[in-house]
């Protein structure tokens, strides 16, 4: 995987979705992790779990190099803790650099902003969290029961109906990514 694709696929995130106001760095952890596990678009990136769910810390390390570029440009939300991306006056030039990446992968990422490009960082988060424990833990993947019990475990800020409504969805779509 080449970097400039993906500063190129962080970019176009942050120009697709980011004029939605709904983009931060947790939403665009979440968003990749999203667009890898379920529309297996290759980020070549590793996602460990950590306190917000799948993260990487590769990621993270290409989010500051994209704002160092001015590829986004990431601001403080007033009142909140929360950072909210947008694409840089660099962006347009940074896809262009990554468009046979994005090119080849344009189905599946419009598929998966169709789906989720409206979604909170908190929705997103949930849907990562059933994504990841799917692929990392198999054992429990085929029981819905043991899955719940462990995303329970992991996020108990969840209600059983949120993650019903996260599952049922994900079993609606998935198979427009295989």
């Amino acid at each position: 995987m080449e970097k400039l694709d993906q500063i190129g696929l962080i970019a176009y995130l942050a120009k697709k979705v980011g004029p939605n106001n709904k983009l931060g760095r947790k939403a665009v952890q979440k968003f990749v992790h999203i667009a890898a596990s379920l529309g297996k678009i290759p980020t070549g990136y590793r996602f460990s779990f950590y306190t917000y769910g799948p993260y990487s810390r590769e990621l993270a390390a290409d989010l500051e190099v994209a704002e160092a570029i001015d590829g986004i440009v990431s601001c403080q939300n007033p009142g909140t803790t929360a950072f909210d991306i947008k694409a840089g006056d660099a962006a347009d030039s940074i896809i262009k650099n990554a468009k046979n990446y994005l090119e080849n992968q344009e189905k599946s990422l419009n598929g998966i902003f169709d789906e989720f490009g409206n979604f909170t960082a908190r929705t997103l988060e949930l849907y990562s969290t059933i994504l990841f424990l799917r692929d990392e833990e198999p054992n429990i993947a085929n029981s819905l029961d043991d899955l719940k019990k462990r995303v329970n475990q992991l996020k108990p800020q969840y209600s059983d109906a949120e993650f019903n409504q996260a599952y049922q969805h994900l079993k609606r779509i998935e198979h427009r990514f295989h």
